[in-house]
C-alpha cells in the first residue's frame, strides 16, 4: 500500500517533540485534544512502518514546515525590531531537520517536485473547481502520480476530497485524518 503524508501530519507528530509542532498546534481539531492528535499520528506512522507500507511526501513538505514555524515565531517579536527576520529564519530552519528526522524514523520518502507535477497541477480543472490552492494541489498531484491509495492530511478541505480523486492506476484515493487512517491501514 502506498500512503502519502501531508505536512500537517508532521506538525502533529512534533507537538510534544519540538516547538515545530507546539507553536502551530495550539487547539484541538475535530474534538481531539492535542495529546490525542499526537498519539494518533504516532500510532498511524508506526503502523505504516510496521506494515512496510510505502510512505511518501513531497520536498514541499519541508518548505511548508519551515514556513509554518516562521509565521508562528514572528508573532512573538515586536514590530520594528532590527534584523528580526534573520533570527527568525534561523529559529524556523530547525523545523526542516526535525521533518527529516521524522521521515527517517518512519521510512517516509521525500519526492522531488518536477515539471510534470507542476504542469499537471496547472491543468487540473478539478482541483481548481474544488478551490484547492497550489501547495495542496502539488501534494495531491504528487500523490496521484505515485499511485497513493491513502492521503493522510490534517486539513478538512483535503479530507473532504475522500474518494473523489483517482490515482494513476484509476483507484480512488482515500483522503483521511490520522484517526481515520488508523482504521484503514
Amino acid at each position: 500500500m502506498t500512503v502519502y503524508i501531508d505536512t500537517g501530519v508532521f506538525i502533529d507528530y512534533l507537538i510534544y517533540r519540538s516547538l515545530s509542532g507546539k507553536l502551530p498546534r495550539k487547539v484541538q481539531r475535530r474534538r481531539r485534544s492535542m495529546s490525542r492528535l499526537a498519539k494518533d499520528v504516532d500510532s498511524c506512522l508506526s503502523k505504516i512502518k510496521r506494515n512496510n507500507y510505502q510512505a511518501l511526501t513531497s520536498t514541499l513538505t519541508l518548505f511548508e514546515i519551515e514556513n509554518v514555524m516562521f509565521q508562528n515565531i514572528t508573532h512573538y517579536f515586536k514590530k520594528g525590531i532590527a534584523y528580526k527576520d534573520s533570527h527568525v529564519v534561523i529559529s524556523a530552519r530547525i523545523a526542516i531537520n526535525q521533518g527529516i528526522a521524522t521521515a527517517n524514523t518512519y521510512n517516509i520518502k521525500f519526492l522531488d517536485l518536477n515539471n510534470a507535477i507542476v504542469h499537471q497541477m496547472i491543468s487540473s480543472i478539478v482541483l481548481q473547481l474544488k478551490s484547492i490552492q497550489s501547495a495542496d494541489s502539488l501534494h495531491i498531484i504528487t500523490a496521484i502520480q505515485n499511485n497513493a491509495e491513502i492521503f493522510i492530511s490534517t486539513d478538512k478541505h483535503m479530507t473532504d476530497l475522500d474518494n473523489t480523486i483517482q490515482n494513476t492506476n484509476g483507484k480512488l484515493i482515500r483522503f483521511v485524518d490520522t484517526d481515520e487512517a488508523l482504521n484503514i491501514l
